[in-house]
């Protein structure tokens, strides 16, 4: 599928019905001397080779991959039987991002958090003092005209961000299980998404039950 068109930036596709894939289009792509290189998708272990080779090119490569966390993306790379030799060199950084509705702020509903949900949520008693919610249809007198009565108004992204470090170099390389690269990317300060949704939440955001069902799907 066609992105769309942004200014000096050149868009190249390949036809996946027709059995094309990246490889298809990247070695003419890379003869044409780009200073970045953005792949949507990055499908298959041949392509992402080659995409650590721009790297030590001096090419700034960004690559999209599905995964449920950022540590698990740099073991899928991993998976496509890409050395870990080459890979672990040429990573900087995974970015995870969930797309989160905002409260309403004409119409959000703010009540007390019992101390069960706020242990729950890792949030320190008595400091916070108020959460947000969607209103409940029996607290409506008439429907909101900001956001037509859904009790949400416009989206954010929920961002975790994996600075890969020489010792996730290192895991990646000698020992890449998922537990090690987590613990790993604890150690270098990852928050996941799940505490940065709380922080949304505590900040009044959006609601509990709208962080859960981004998680859960």
């Amino acid at each position: 599928n066609r992105e769309h068109e942004i200014e000096n930036i050149a868009v190249t596709t390949y036809n996946a019905a027709a059995g094309e894939r990246p490889m298809t289009v990247l070695p003419k792509l890379i003869r044409t001397y780009p200073n970045v290189i953005v792949v949507r998708d990055m499908v298959d272990g041949e392509a992402a080779k080659l995409l650590c080779e721009q790297v030590g090119e001096g090419r700034l490569v960004v690559a999209g991959i599905r995964a449920e966390e950022a540590p698990e993306a740099l073991l899928r790379v991993l998976f496509m039987k890409v050395p870990a030799e080459e890979f672990a060199p040429a990573i900087t950084a995974v970015l995870n991002v969930r797309l989160v509705r905002k409260l309403c702020d004409s119409c959000k509903v703010a009540y007390e958090p019992t101390a069960d949900v706020l242990q729950k949520l890792g949030l320190p008693a008595g400091k916070i003092q108020a959460l947000y919610r969607e209103p409940k249809p029996e607290e409506v007198d008439k429907i909101c005209p900001a956001c037509g009565g859904l009790g949400y108004l416009g989206r954010t992204g929920i961002f975790e961000l994996l600075v890969v470090d020489d010792k996730m170099r290192e895991v990646l390389v000698e020992q890449p299980k998922l537990e090690l690269v987590k613990k790993a990317a604890r150690a270098a300060g990852m928050r996941n998404l799940q505490e940065e949704g709380i922080l949304m939440v505590a900040k009044g955001v959006t609601s509990i039950a709208e962080l859960m069902r981004v998680l859960k799907g």
